[in-house]
């Protein structure tokens, strides 16, 4: 046998191995879903972890606020131990004995008195020299206070604190308040939730519901103090507007939330919006006036 004719007769060994392992178009389908279901499901934990996280952060900033404004208004408040008509109490340190928003809107302040600047958070730093106090505040932030006597009884330092903080979009901002005095809250026609109450309240203002157009936000106070926040969903008449949702009927006294500028002007709701926080009540009392 030559060497050519060896050569010819020689076949190459072909080694077989198994199938190669792969996936088929359905097991990647089938994967593709079951990642997807998943990814769904995380991303819904996600949203109420984010949720939860936003919640306790106003918690906490609720708290700091109210703290802050309940060691303002003891530092700038004064107890009137003596004895005089509601009225002249009133007028000392704008504290009743019925709940009303405590404020003085003179910018230079006075003894004894929540100016402006002392109802931010944080408060603001000290102005410049020449500087206008308001230019020096750039916070979003800030507080309502709203208080009375907690008695009637003239000589008793006994007061209640209500703290309604909120937050503002832009800086330098700030949230006032006009009151709409013994407004009748009445109930709405319908009860389409079958819950025993109206959808929702309307309520009478004659004369005033200029004060109360629609989008407004509003805090209304009960007599017993119960503080509700509402918004003015439609206007139903020269006397009466509807609200967003049930509140008990009633006379209340309704605060509607305004929002200024540096300036003291008001600005309108697209271009910047007040969120309130979660509230802070405490009884407390007040350093007593000199005589």
């Amino acid at each position: 046998m030559s060497a050519m004719t060896a050569y010819r007769n020689v076949r190459p060994q072909v080694r077989r191995f198994g199938r190669r392992g792969g996936f088929t178009l359905t097991e990647i389908m089938i994967a593709l879903g079951v990642m997807v279901i998943g990814l769904g499901m995380a991303a819904g934990a996600f949203h109420a972890g984010i949720q939860n996280h936003m919640m306790t952060i106003d918690d906490i900033l609720g708290q700091l606020i109210g703290e802050n404004a309940v060691a303002m208004a003891k530092i700038r408040l004064r107890h009137t131990p003596h004895n005089t008509g509601d009225a002249a109490w009133k007028a000392h340190n704008r504290i009743g004995t019925s709940f009303s928003v405590v404020e003085d809107k003179d910018p230079a302040g006075k003894p004894g008195i929540l100016v402006l600047t002392d109802k931010r958070y944080p408060i603001p730093p000290e102005p410049l020299e020449g500087q206008d106090p308001r230019r020096s505040d750039l916070s979003r932030m800030g507080y309502l206070l709203i208080a009375r006597r907690a008695t009637t009884k003239k000589l008793r330092n006994d007061y209640i604190f209500k703290v309604v903080p909120y937050t503002l979009q832009k800086r330098g901002n700030y949230a006032d308040t006009v009151t709409v005095s013994n407004a009748m809250v009445m109930d709405g026609p319908t009860d389409a939730d079958g819950d025993g109450e109206p959808d929702y309240s309307k309520v009478m203002a004659p004369g005033k519901v200029a004060l109360l157009p629609r989008g407004a936000k509003v805090i209304s106070i009960s007599s017993s103090g119960e503080l509700d926040q509402i918004t003015v969903t439609k206007v139903l008449s020269p006397f009466a507007v509807q609200l967003d949702k049930y509140i008990p009927k009633g006379l209340r006294t309704l605060l509607v939330l305004l929002v200024r500028d540096a300036d003291g002007n008001v600005v309108a709701s697209d271009e910047d919006r007040i969120e309130l926080l979660n509230g802070y009540d405490v009884r407390t009392s007040l350093t007593p006036a000199k005589e």
